[in-house]
């Protein structure tokens, strides 16, 4: 387990190499770029507090919009990295085939890319 560890460590700019460029091809051609990082939380936010607040009230709790994003976001970053880290070996099968390096490398890459993601969302949640 150490072993694994320390080669995972060995190979981390391979790790920051992969996860800047999954950042860069999501928002490559969007309008807008990061600002979907921004704009998703929000919208679920709305979306979410106009069914349950507005029209099926189903909850009394006070700053229920603020009540939704601190379950949202950490919730859309679990689920998000977890299924793109799923199929992320099998959609990278041609880099796997190439190149020997540890294969535990492109979910933790996801996953890297996916906390960015999460830690620029948390902005809204703090302003």
């Amino acid at each position: 387990m150490i072993r694994k560890i320390k080669e995972l460590y060995r190979r981390r700019e391979l790790i920051f190499s992969l996860a800047a460029k999954d950042l860069k091809a999501r928002y490559k051609n969007a309008v807008i770029g990061f600002g979907w990082t921004l704009l998703n939380p929000l919208a679920l936010m709305v979306t979410f507090y106009v069914i349950f607040g507005l029209i099926f009230p189903i909850t009394r709790v006070e700053n229920y919009p603020l009540f939704l994003l601190c379950g949202l976001l950490p919730w859309t970053f679990f689920t998000v990295s977890l299924s793109e880290a799923t199929t992320s070996i099998v959609s990278n099968a041609n880099l796997v085939r190439k190149t020997y390096f540890p294969r535990e490398v492109i979910p933790i890459s996801i996953t890297l890319a996916k906390l960015i993601n999460f830690l620029l969302s948390l902005v809204i949640l703090f302003v």
